[in-house]
């Protein structure tokens, strides 16, 4: 049986980096709607609010990206403490 500490941050970081995928899309399909019934600019509204989208959740994967590999890249105590024995 794998143990809960094994898989744990590996579902973290895929929730993580779900948000940052799903979360601007919808926003984005929302408001690129709303801004093209409001404008009646057809389908430039929502294009445009995509392609921010796009931009914003590639941000947002970078960034979470590094600092999970920081965080790899760190050895944690509990590593340090199985060297020494």
């Amino acid at each position: 049986m794998i143990a809960k500490e094994d898989y744990q941050p590996a579902l973290v970081l895929f929730g993580k980096l779900s948000v940052w995928i799903g979360l601007p899309a919808v926003i984005a399909l929302f408001a690129g709607n709303w801004l093209d019934e409001r404008l009646n600019t057809a389908p430039w509204g929502l294009l445009s609010v995509t392609m921010l989208a796009f931009v914003i959740s590639m941000f947002g994967l970078v960034k979470e990206a590094m600092a999970s590999l920081k965080n790899i890249k760190t050895p944690s105590a509990k590593d340090s403490e199985l060297k020494k024995d």
